[in-house]
């Protein structure tokens, strides 16, 4: 007979992190909106412990996600050669949502997320010390967002030539149009659907910054304002989903 000896270790199992098997958290395929909230609360106080290199690096990653995404609507929206309807519908759709996807489930910081997430912070607490936490992940995020977005733009979007570049007075690339006279002129012509809209996501990306650049103040905070209140209400949306799935639809 062979006598089997089985070590048990005296050791506590170790908990992972997260909702536990068999509790009554993962019997629900949804949390409340006070469990949200205090989640959010959790949140606030973990970004808040973060250091400045850690900080700017994740909100780098946020802008680097955002902006291939929205490189991403416009390579696909832009050229989808129907009506301004169905271009804004499959722009406002198909790229840009997938860089927010990339935000949540990555852990990358997104400064309209921390508008969010530090406002609940500092109202739930109400300290000088909150106040500056918020206002250090605000500044931080916002820059480290907009280096993201401009690595996109000036590495992948024009350095790669992913985006024809229509007009620059930089040597570094050549430009399809030599003056800016001639650039507008294209863009009110069949230039942006020549070629079965080849250059159309150039033509997107020039019209829509020409546009913003053209807007006057109260439009702009206005549109602002509709656009982080939307952000938010996804996160939000997403926050009460348990599975991946659901936080995606």
């Amino acid at each position: 007979r062979t006598l089997v000896i089985l070590h048990l270790s005296t050791q506590p199992p170790v908990k992972m992190s997260g909702i536990q098997p068999g509790s009554i958290m993962s019997l629900r395929r949804q949390f409340t909106n006070p469990e949200v909230l205090q989640q959010f609360i959790d949140a606030a106080n973990k970004k808040a412990k973060y250091g400045w290199a850690k900080l700017f690096f994740l909100s780098l990653l946020g802008g680097f996600f955002l902006g291939m995404g929205s490189l991403m609507s416009a390579q696909v929206g832009g050229r989808w050669g129907g009506t301004t309807g169905q271009n804004n519908f499959v722009f406002g759709g198909f790229g840009i949502p997938f860089g927010l996807i990339m935000i949540v489930f990555t852990g990358a910081e997104l400064v309209t997320g921390n508008f969010l997430v530090f406002t609940i912070h500092v109202i739930h607490e109400r300290t000088p010390a909150s106040v500056i936490a918020a206002a250090r992940s605000f500044i931080v995020s916002w820059y480290g967002n907009f280096c993201g977005t401009m690595l996109v733009a000036s590495a992948i979007a024009w350095q790669s030539g992913v985006v024809p570049t229509a007009y620059s007075e930089l040597s570094e690339k050549t430009s399809v149009f030599s003056t800016k006279e001639a650039m507008k002129e294209a863009l009110t012509g069949s230039w942006c659907s020549d070629k079965n809209y080849a250059n159309a996501n150039a033509c997107f990306l020039i019209k829509s910054t020409v546009m913003r650049l053209n807007m006057d103040w109260d439009v702009a905070v206005t549109r602002g304002v509709g656009c982080n209140f939307l952000v938010c209400t996804a996160l939000w949306l997403a926050q009460l989903s348990q599975e991946q799935g659901s936080k995606i639809f």
